[in-house]
């Protein structure tokens, strides 16, 4: 059974973090880009939401008891096999958690 007090809770998490995100995309690009500090806290901004949605799929999916997920992406292909996601935002997580894996975040596999 999913924890809904610990989901509720990686959520506000995640609405934190992009509400952060939010306010530094207002900055003009030459701005931003010439900031490190803007740059680096959008970089951090983004992983720690990304990997707050793998964290959230994990907790689904190890409560519901759904197959587990061959590597970090698959986390979304399993919850859209389970009707929790749609196929478009499916797709677009997926990128995510690849990018992060590329971009030396989390490990490629589980």
């Amino acid at each position: 059974m999913v924890n809904t007090p610990k989901i509720e809770g990686m959520l506000r998490n995640l609405a934190t973090h992009l509400g952060q995100l939010r306010d530094i995309a207002q900055t003009e690009r030459d701005a931003f880009v010439g900031d490190a500090t803007k740059l680096g806290a959008a970089k951090y901004y983004l992983q720690i939401s990304i990997e707050a949605c793998l964290d959230i799929g994990s907790h689904i999916i190890a409560s519901e008891r759904y197959r587990a997920p061959k590597d970090y992406r698959d986390i979304f292909t399993v919850l859209n096999e389970n009707d929790i996601l749609p196929d478009d935002f499916t797709v677009t997580l997926r990128q995510m958690a690849g990018a992060l894996v590329l971009g030396g975040g989390r490990r490629a596999s589980l």
